[in-house]
C-alpha cells in the first residue's frame, strides 16, 4: 500500500553532487534512491535545492517555488518535485515493472540500461519545444527502446503499483501593483536563502549573482543584496561580432564590455570576471555537460566559473527578456522566445550549486506582471525603444544605480554552436574546446548517417525562416504607428539551421553517461546495501 512506502537511500561520492535517481518497483514499498553527496535526506523526503518554507518540515511538494528537485512520501505515494522554472526538469522512464525518475537525463538512461537513438536527428528540436510553454512542449522523446517522458514545472505522484500521475504545483496569486510584485520577489529570495542555510542541512549555500550591463543581471544583483550577497561573477565581453571565412561563420569574443562593473561598484559587490571563451582552454570536454541536457549548449561559458560556483545559490536573470519585456504577448504558460539557461542543469548537478532564475518567480502570473509593466505608475522608468524593461529598471534605479550605468543596449554573452552555414562537421571546430572537438569528431565519423528526418528539419527551417522574415517586416511598420508587435511562438524548434552536428547531443549524453555508469558500478561493488537506511511512515 502507498501508506507504507519508504525510501532506501544509497549515497555515492562518485556521483555528481546533486544528482539523484529513484526506482519504484511495482508491488515493492521500498523506493531506492541513489544520489550524490549534496542531496539532503530528511526522513520522509529528500531534496537538492531550496524552497520557500522551513526545511525541517520537508514540504517541498507544497511549494510553488522549489529551486531544485526532490521527493516526498505522502499517503497517495511518492511525490517527485520538479523545479519551479523550465530550465530544469524531471525524467520518467517506465521499463518492465519499474519506473525510473531522475533529475538527470544521462543518469536515467545509465540506470535503466537504455540510451538515445543514434539515427534520430531531432532531439534538439524535441528539447527545444519547451519554449512553447508548459502545456505545449513535446513530452515524450524516443529512445533505443521505448521512450522517456519529460516533466517541467509540475510534480509527479508514483504509487506502490508504479502508476504515474502528474499534479500542478500550488498556485501563485496575481500581482496588484509594483510594490506587491517587488515585495514578492524579495520575500521569496529571502525565504529560499533561509531554507538553503537551515541548520538542519549538511550543506549550506552562499549567495552569488551573475552580473552584466543589461537589465536582468542588474536587477537580480539588487535582490541578491537582500540576502547578504557580496560577490558577483561576470563575463568581460558580449557576443556582438562575427567573422566570415568562406561560408563558415566563426564567433569570437570581440563585443563590447558587458561585466556590469558600474552596478557592482554602487552595490558594493566584488566582481570576478571571466572571458566568455575561456572554456576553450579546458581539456575536460566542457561542452558535454551542457549539451547533455539536450539543449543548445549555449551556457558553456559558465564552465570557466566552476571554482566559484560550488555550494552557491546563484541568482540569474534567465527569462527576464520575456517576463520584464514591455512588448511581449501576455501568457501564463511560461512561453519563451528562446531556450537560454536550459543547458546549465547537468553542469549544476556536478558542481553542486542552486540555480535561482529570479524572473521565473511568479512567471505563471505574467498577465498581471505585464499589466504592471504597462501601467501609469511605471512610466517614469519606461525609456522607449525595443530594449525597454521598466520593472528591472525601477528595481535598479531605486537602489541607486544611475540610469546611464546599465541597459543602454542588449549584449548577449551566450555561445552559439548551431548558427553556421556549411552544414558540416567543421562548423563548430572554432567554437568547441580542441579536446572536445577531437573526441566528438571520432564519434561523429563512427556513427553519423544521413536520415530523412534531417531533410525534414532543413525544410521546416526554411519555412520558419521565411515566416519570421515576413513578421519582421510587419513589425517594422507596426512600430511606426505604435501598434502591438506580432510574435510567432509556434515552430520555434525549427529556427536553428541545425546541420549535421545534431550528433553533438548524442555524443554529450553518452559522454556524461559514462560518469554515471562508473558510479553505479562502484555502488554495486561496494555493496551499499549494508549502509543504506530506510525511513517508514
Amino acid at each position: 500500500m502507498a501508506g507504507v512506502m519508504k525510501f532506501a537511500f544509497q549515497p555515492s561520492e562518485k556521483l555528481p553532487k546533486l544528482s539523484w535517481l529513484a526506482e519504484v518497483e511495482k508491488g515493492n514499498p521500498s523506493v531506492r534512491v541513489v544520489h550524490g553527496e549534496g542531496v539532503e535526506q530528511g526522513g520522509d523526503f529528500f531534496v537538492e535545492g531550496a524552497w520557500d518554507s522551513q526545511f525541517s518540515e520537508g514540504d517541498l511538494d507544497q511549494s510553488a517555488v522549489l529551486a531544485g528537485s526532490g521527493g516526498r512520501i505522502r499517503d497517495k505515494g511518492v511525490v517527485f518535485c520538479s523545479p519551479f522554472h523550465t530550465l530544469g526538469r524531471l525524467h520518467v522512464l517506465r521499463q518492465g515493472d519499474s519506473v525510473y525518475i531522475s533529475n538527470s537525463l544521462p543518469f536515467c538512461l545509465a540506470a535503466s540500461g537504455n540510451r538515445l537513438k543514434r539515427d534520430y536527428p531531432l532531439y534538439y528540436r524535441d528539447f527545444y519545444t519547451v519554449v512553447n510553454g508548459i502545456d505545449k512542449y513535446k513530452k515524450l522523446i524516443p529512445l533505443k527502446t521505448g521512450s522517456l517522458e519529460m516533466v517541467y514545472a509540475r510534480n509527479i505522484i508514483v504509487d506502490s503499483a508504479a502508476s504515474v500521475s502528474l499534479v500542478d504545483k500550488p498556485i501563485i496569486n496575481e500581482f496588484s501593483d509594483y510594490n506587491h510584485y517587488r515585495g514578492f520577489l524579495e520575500e521569496t529570495v529571502i525565504a529560499l536563502h533561509r531554507n538553503a542555510n537551515s541548520p538542519k542541512r549538511r550543506w549550506h549555500y552562499k549567495p552569488l549573482v551573475t552580473l552584466s550591463s543589461g537589465y536582468d543581471g542588474t536587477a537580480c544583483a539588487v535582490l541578491a543584496k537582500s540576502i547578504g550577497c557580496d560577490k558577483a561573477i561576470a563575463f568581460r565581453s558580449a557576443r556582438k561580432k562575427k567573422r566570415f571565412k568562406g561560408r563558415l561563420t566563426f564567433e569570437f569574443s570581440t563585443g563590447d564590455e558587458d561585466s556590469g562593473r558600474a552596478a557592482a561598484e554602487v552595490l558594493g559587490l566584488r566582481l570576478i570576471e571571466f572571458g566568455r571563451l575561456d572554456f576553450r582552454k579546458l581539456s575536460t570536454y566542457p561542452e558535454a555537460d551542457f549539451f547533455a541536457c539536450g539543449s543548445s549548449g549555449e551556457e558553456v561559458h559558465f564552465a570557466a566559473c566552476e571554482e566559484e560556483l560550488g555550494q552557491k545559490m546563484l541568482l540569474t536573470g534567465f527569462h527576464g527578456g520575456e517576463v520584464w519585456n514591455s512588448r511581449k504577448k501576455t501568457n501564463s504558460q511560461i512561453v519563451r522566445d528562446d531556450s537560454g539557461g536550459s543547458s546549465l542543469e547537468e553542469f549544476r548537478l556536478r558542481v553542486g550549486f542552486i540555480n535561482l532564475p529570479v524572473p521565473f518567480l511568479g512567471a505563471v502570473q505574467f498577465p498581471s506582471i505585464l499589466r504592471i509593466t504597462q501601467s501609469a505608475e511605471m512610466r517614469p522608468w519606461s525609456v522607449g525603444g525595443d530594449y525597454n524593461r521598466p520593472l528591472p529598471r525601477r528595481i535598479a534605479e531605486e537602489a541607486g544605480i544611475p540610469r546611464q550605468a546599465f541597459a543602454l543596449e542588449k549584449k548577449p554573452s551566450s555561445v552559439l554552436f548551431w548558427y553556421s552555414t556549411t552544414d558540416g562537421l567543421e562548423d563548430i571546430r572554432e567554437v568547441m574546446a580542441p579536446s572536445s572537438f577531437e573526441d566528438y569528431e571520432k564519434y561523429f565519423r563512427k556513427y553519423y548517417r544521413l536520415t530523412l528526418s534531417e531533410y525534414y528539419y532543413k525544410l521546416m527551417h526554411l519555412v520558419v525562416k521565411s515566416v519570421r522574415g515576413v513578421v519582421k517586416i510587419y513589425n517594422v511598420f507596426t512600430k511606426k504607428i505604435g501598434a502591438p508587435h506580432l510574435y510567432i511562438y509556434f515552430m520555434h524548434e525549427y529556427m536553428s539551421p541545425l546541420g549535421k552536428n545534431w550528433m553533438v547531443i548524442n555524443w554529450s549524453v553518452e559522454k556524461v553517461m559514462e560518469r554515471y555508469q562508473e558510479a553505479l558500478e562502484c555502488n554495486s561493488e561496494n555493496n551499499y546495501n549494508a549502509a543504506q537506511h530506510s525511513i517508514t511512515i
